[in-house]
């Protein structure tokens, strides 16, 4: 070709938001050898958290009222104003998501084809709009967040009012001020019925005074705090000035005795009388309790930081909005989505109807669920295993609670069951151990285990006895009836009698758990926990929750991220150290740790505080990945002919070297909706999630704290399902990685 017709092309940036990169990029991606699966399972577990209310609830999607012929539909009634759940909020925002993605699909389509001109036209304020709707959506989000953590007051906070072992700072100063008083002055507080309470205390230090020096801090404590947790609780003291109390809102001794005009008998809650009590000890005995009322510094700095950080995301999302341009299109998508949300507004409606009962004794039909109970329907048993699971009547040496509580009963009980069992005993030739160790009555317990399996242990008087016990009359009046038990259920008449005659030595099994179902193939798959509601259904509708906190708390993670990420790297300087320093500064502190401290200052357990505050401290690192591909892309030429043809820095931040930089977020992204996910797990496990009784995932394994053998599938089917989706987004990371990376070949 001669040189004349050869044209230079400017240095273009292979950029991932290329179509034909992305398409590269996808095929790569179902290539890997994970991502097909991760797919399956994370679109498999997307579409469980929307269809939850249609796959299990106890309401029907309709019904039809034979004796009248009125038709309602219960079902999508709650769908649009959910009730029966604690955070109704996010029950509306996924049904809302749920209708308006297919429906934003379908304008979009249909504009495509029947406006196709609206896609040529585009405008600054158009985008600059929608900046201004998702800052005020953080501005809602966390100004709502610190709102709700003030209350009241947002300068002071009240401790319990009874006073703690760890509210005595100084025992021995308050021990030493107590033998001050005298029963002929008992407290400036004044000489009425409460003086008894201080002269109890006064005693209690006094029986006590010869070894007050050599009594350690915490003896002193244990020693003070029960009398002074009286003193606190009892009458309220009277006060010979008004200055004896500080000012607190709402306190005063009106208040707190409320004297009736008749007789002046007290009349007020105890929660007062506390207030002021407490109050009062505390001026009596300066710096020696902890002051219950207190100046709320570290809500202050959080609320300060909180406004900052809303202050510069709000910058950012109007000065990131200005650069770009949007067609008509999306304010159709807008106004549809407003239009949508007003069937949302209505007020809920607890609709507490026996939809089932009612159809199976004929009095309606109705079209239910594929599972017609709801999450938090309870009077199914509590804690019954799996249907298709049947538990073995045999003994454990778990199941003995104590040797000596065994051997106890097996020696002096006086009952037809202990009579009866001792019978057998001497029969088999058993004689009982001298010892009382766990390994002197394993021959034992296989011993009571081969009369369970093979003995009848059953007789009329036992009949006779136990037969009105919940637990034993199934079985005994089969056998009074004339009818033979069957080996099984021989084998567990003989355990039920085995613990009637070792009452308190050993864990009873509930009997509940061998009754034969009366109810349809597949009732209670999973079991049902200490409640007695169906497990199945709380992890079906717990993944509504859980797959919400991983997507919104990382959203929020990857926005804060990239912008200061972004920051860093194009600005460089003082302006990197500072952000550098910072990171590090929130590196230093474990994440959930510091999680439970922010909740603790919030003291507000609520599921979108939760996903708050693991956006707002998970996102170190985005911002050091987005900082470090910056740090790359800056260099390259693309970068250098924005800035000569007179970009902004915003411009060319956000429209040119940020979409470029965004491949390793992604595949952060991933992981990082895993780490979310297992964060919230933790924090319901040990109490800090979603109020009860919202399920998720982990507040289901938190159920088998006490026993998690006994009750293995409270903890064995969450954790499945919990492991399923950790394994999902991790193969959906590492196909991103594997299809992102040019060295890699698939």
């Amino acid at each position: 070709m001669p040189d004349s017709e050869r044209t230079t092309q400017a240095p273009t940036s292979k950029t991932p938001n290329n179509p034909g990169s992305l398409e590269r990029i996808w095929k790569r991606f179902l290539k890997t050898p994970g991502g097909r699966y991760g797919l399956i399972l994370v679109a498999s577990f997307t579409l469980v958290a929307f269809l939850a209310p249609f796959l299990a609830h106890r309401l029907p999607i309709h019904w039809q009222d034979p004796a009248s012929g009125a038709s309602s539909w219960p079902l999508i009634r709650e769908f649009f104003a959910p009730a029966d759940t604690t955070e109704a909020n996010l029950e509306r925002g996924i049904n809302f998501l749920f209708l308006f993605i297919p429906l934003a699909l379908l304008i979009w389509k249909g504009m495509n084809r029947f406006l196709p001109g609206l896609g040529k036209v585009s405008s600054r304020f158009i985008s600059l709009f929608f900046g201004a709707i998702a800052a005020a959506a953080l501005w809602a989000a966390i100004g709502g967040m610190i709102v709700q953590g003030g209350g009241k007051d947002w300068f002071h906070a009240e401790a319990p009012p009874v006073p703690e072992m760890d509210d005595i700072r100084q025992p021995e100063i308050l021990a030493r001020e107590l033998l001050k008083l005298t029963p002929a002055e008992p407290s400036p507080a004044g000489n009425n019925a409460a003086a008894s309470s201080l002269e109890k205390l006064r005693q209690t230090v006094l029986a006590e005074k010869d070894r007050l020096a050599e009594a350690s801090p915490d003896d002193l404590r244990r020693l003070l705090i029960r009398p002074l947790q009286e003193a606190a609780e009892g009458p309220a003291f009277t006060a010979t000035t008004p200055a004896l109390v500080p000012d607190i809102p709402g306190l005063s001794y009106e208040k707190a005795t409320a004297k009736t005009a008749a007789g002046g008998v007290q009349d007020t809650s105890s929660f007062d009388r506390a207030r002021w009590n407490r109050a009062v000890l505390e001026k009596m005995f300066p710096e020696t309790l902890t002051p219950m009322r207190q100046f709320r510094t570290s809500f202050l700095i959080l609320a300060a930081a909180s406004l900052l950080m809303l202050l510069g995301l709000t910058y950012i999302c109007l000065a990131g909005a200005w650069q770009f341009s949007l067609s008509p299109r999306w304010l159709i998508l807008a106004l549809a989505g407003v239009l949508l949300a007003q069937l949302f507004t209505t007020p809920p409606r607890h609709d507490y109807t026996p939809y089932r009962q009612m159809a199976a004794n004929g009095q309606g039909r109705g079209l239910f669920p594929l599972i017609p109970y709801g999450p938090n329907e309870q009077g199914f048993g509590p804690q019954l295993p799996p249907s298709w699971f049947v538990e073995s009547p045999l003994l454990t040496e778990a199941a003995v609670i104590t040797p000596e509580l065994l051997l106890k009963n097996l020696r002096g009980t006086e009952n037809p069951a202990a009579e009866r069992l001792r019978a057998a005993l001497a029969a088999h030739k058993v004689t009982l151990p001298e010892g009382q160790a766990a390994a002197d009555i394993k021959p034992l317990v296989a011993e009571l285990n081969r009369i369970i399996e093979k003995d009848n242990l059953y007789d009329p008087e036992i009949g006779a006895t136990y037969r009105r016990d919940q637990n034993l009359r199934p079985y005994v009046n089969e056998l009074l009836a004339g009818r033979e038990l069957s080996r099984q259920d021989s084998q567990r008449l003989n355990r039920l009698i085995v613990e009637k005659a070792l009452p308190g030595a050993v864990l009873g099994v509930p009997a509940g758990r061998w009754k034969k179902p009366l109810h349809p193939p597949g009732y209670h798959l999973l079991g049902t926990d200490e409640s007695g509601r169906d497990v199945l259904v709380r992890i079906i509708h717990g993944a509504r929750v859980s797959l919400s906190v991983g997507f919104v708390s990382v959203f929020l993670a990857t926005v804060i991220g990239l912008v200061l990420g972004s920051l860093a790297a194009f600005y460089g300087g003082k302006v990197d150290l500072l952000i550098s320093r910072f990171m590090e500064i929130m590196m230093c502190f474990p994440t959930f740790f510091l999680i439970l401290a922010v909740i603790a200052v919030l003291d507000r357990r609520s599921i979108i505080n939760i996903m708050l505050v693991i956006g707002l401290t998970s996102w170190t690192g985005v911002a050091r990945l987005i900082r470090g591909e910056m740090l790359r892309q800056k260099k390259m030429d693309y970068v250098s002919a924005s800035i000569a043809l007179g970009a902004s820095d915003t411009r060319t931040i956000f429209r040119h070297i940020l979409p470029n930089a965004m491949a390793p977020v992604l595949v952060s992204i991933s992981f990082g909706i895993t780490g979310a996910i297992l964060t919230e797990a933790g924090l319901s496990f040990i109490g800090f999630g979603v109020t009860p009784p919202t399920p998720t995932w982990g507040q289901l394994l938190s159920e088998t704290r006490d026993s998690p053998l006994a009750n293995w599938w409270l903890a064995v089917f969450p954790g499945i399902v919990l492991f399923f989706s950790v394994l999902a987004y991790n193969l959906v990371g590492e196909a991103l990685r594997d299809a992102l990376d040019p060295r890699e070949t698939v």
